[in-house]
């Protein structure tokens, strides 16, 4: 019996040794790792061979594993996911600029302490509500979940899209106790007993639901170049014409609904595609066809609605490509030039709204047909964009010019019988150099967007997102030109009171210094003066002075970011509300006055991935 497990013993060891000898290293028995080669000075086992010594002919070539179907379908990852969390916390004080009658505030102002009450006029002999108590300051968290997929079909084909979850969300906006026209949502009969926060939807207790499906585009290698098609990001140079949003403090963001080609030809990009920018009124918004089950929805008239058409033309490295040259020294240098033709031969009729219950009626007078007006639009707005990069500095520009005519503007106001021009046109430079391995940086920028000499006595005067001012009497050009809003130059006058960079020219210098490479600070300083002075409420040249500071931490490898943010304007005269205006009452002795200094005072947190 003994004989026989010797036996089996044996036969086990001699099977094992050549089973071992195969094994990579790190996987044999024990499994801790690679065992380090035996000192040369070590004696062997009796009876051990010498190692044969190495050859000195070639080994022969080892022959590559044949593919198989499917293999690149298999080692490319199908589905991508990239986006951010991020919450900010905004501290506001006397972003009205100090006047709190809501009709000319410059920004909301805080309901306790306006005289408005009710549908009565404002009076400054009516008492304030809430006793009038802090009248300055405004305040408010939220917060946004964007999620970027990209499924890869192929090597060659992929679909990309964007997702924002509870997109800039006030936190406390919608707890339990409250719904708009409703019962409350939850069981709590008031807001002190709230115990949650349900989601957001619209129509109930928001204005939008908890998830937006923003963007969903296509994107097809072909073997001349690339096919893109669907609702899809749009940015071009710094982003003053066309821009994209994805920064991590963005809130807007350029969106086109696009057919597109591009193409590389002599490292150059190449690229055409048409724009569906505005459709009109289609069959899924009116009551007389929205109940009708064609399966798809489809415009009322071709000829209702604007079409675009794009030309791109450049030298545009890939950011990776970009960095290695800079990284190395070499001179990096990109350019191009993007080219908008926008056409329109019907329209609504100014100011006019479209209900879901608006019928038709293609037989008799009222419903759509009512709101046709003859428009005969066309704009031609060309782009030109530059960068540079050489050792320590970095220089950027991009300008813009709009031409277009519009044929019929009656219905926009009655002096504009012979048509509408739109001359419109603005510009950035942004330069900066680079200190002691990129920790110090120094920059100057100069930026200027065109105004013209509409005036408004309104809130519109400090807003680009105020309605539609025709021109002054006797002129029928419209010349007012904005940047996009998440083009920032500030925290306070351009970002958050008017909106967007407009009938101005502003200069900027900044210093930025990494004092570890995670955590760092930056100082801004903004001056503005107003291109057109007789549009600003005051009818002076200069805007402001602004001082803005941030202090922030990132962690790369971890996608962590934080940081903090205090800034404050000092108005000049473009602010101001004149008690009076070249001798008539505009303002009125009440709301006239300088205006006041504002403050901000941002936090921010998130995590990108």
């Amino acid at each position: 019996m003994k004989r026989h497990c010797w036996l089996v013993v044996l036969l086990t060891v001699a099977l094992a040794l050549p089973a071992a000898a195969q094994m990579p290293p790190g996987m044999g028995p024990g499994g801790g790792g690679t065992r380090p080669p035996p000192k040369p000075d070590e004696d062997k086992e009796e009876g051990q061979a010498e190692a044969a010594p190495p050859s000195t002919q070639d080994e022969p070539t080892l022959q590559p594993v044949p593919t198989y179907p499917g293999q690149a379908e298999k080692e490319l990852q199908f589905f991508e996911a990239h986006g951010y969390l991020r919450a900010r916390y905004d501290f506001f004080y006397k972003f009205n600029l100090g006047f709190k009658e809501t009709t000319f505030s410059p920004f909301p102002t805080p309901i306790c302490s306006r005289t408005l009450t009710g549908n009565q006029t404002p009076s400054p002999s009516q008492p304030a509500l809430c006793g009038g108590k802090d009248g300055n300051t405004i305040d408010g968290a939220n917060m946004r979940f964007r999620f970027d997929p990209t499924l890869n079909i192929s090597e060659h084909v992929r679909i990309r899209a964007q997702i924002d979850m509870l997109d800039n969300l006030v936190l406390g906006s919608t707890p339990e106790s409250w719904a708009s026209g409703q019962v409350a949502v939850g069981n709590a009969p008031l807001g002190a007993f709230s115990t949650s926060q349900v989601p957001p939807t619209a129509g109930r207790n928001s204005w939008s639901d908890s998830i937006a499906v923003k963007r969903a585009w296509g994107e097809v290698r072909l073997p001349i170049g690339e096919l893109r098609f669907g609702r899809m990001p749009s940015q071009w140079g710094m982003g003053l014409l066309a821009n994209d949003g994805n920064c991590l403090d963005c809130d807007y963001g350029s969106t086109a609904d696009r057919l597109m080609f591009v193409t590389r030809l002599y490292d150059h990009l190449i690229g055409a595609g048409y724009g569906w920018v505005y459709s009109g009124i289609n069959s899924t918004q009116v009551a007389a066809w929205q109940n009708k089950y064609y399966g798809q929805g489809f415009t009322l008239d071709r000829k209702w609605g604007v079409s675009e058409w794009l030309l791109l033309a450049g030298r545009i490295d890939k950011p990776a490509e970009w960095k290695e040259k800079v990284q190395r020294g070499d001179v990096a240098v990109n350019y191009g030039t993007y080219h908008l033709f926008r056409t329109q031969e019907n329209d609504i009729r100014f100011n006019s709204t479209v209900a879901l219950t608006d019928s038709d009626n293609p037989g008799g007078s009222g419903g759509l047909r009512d709101l046709y007006v003859k428009r005969g639009a066309f704009a031609w707005i060309p782009d030109v964009w530059f960068k540079l990069s050489y050792k320590g500095l970095d220089l950027e520009l991009e300008g813009v010019y709009i031409y277009g005519d519009i044929d019929h503007a009656e219905d926009i106001s009655p002096r504009l019988d012979k048509g509408l021009k739109i001359r419109q046109w603005g510009f950035a430079l942004r330069s900066q150099y680079r200190f002691l391995n990129d920790s110090l940086r120094v920059g100057v920028e100069i930026g200027s967007a065109s105004g013209d000499s509409t005036e408004n006595a309104n809130i519109n005067y400090l807003d680009f997102r105020g309605e539609f001012n025709p021109p002054v009497v006797g002129s029928n050009t419209n010349g007012r030109f904005h940047f996009t809003p998440d083009f920032h130059v500030d925290e306070i006058l351009w970002r958050r009171i008017y909106g967007a960079v407009a009938n101005a020219t502003y200069f900027k210098g900044h210093i930025a210094y990494d004092i570890v490479e995670s955590f760092g600070a930056r100082l801004d300083l903004i001056h503005s003066i107003a291109n057109v002075p007789v549009a600003t409420p005051g009818n002076a040249l200069n805007y402001g002075l602004e001082l803005d500071i941030h202090v922030g931490y990132h962690n790369d490898d971890e996608g962590f970011f934080t940081g903090i943010t205090y800034g404050v304007l000092f108005p000049f005269g473009a602010l101001d509300h004149p008690a009076t205006k070249d001798g008539e009452s505009f303002w009125g002795p009440t709301y006239g006055g300088g205006a006041k200094i504002a403050q901000v005072v941002r936090l921010w947190v998130g995590i990108k991935f």
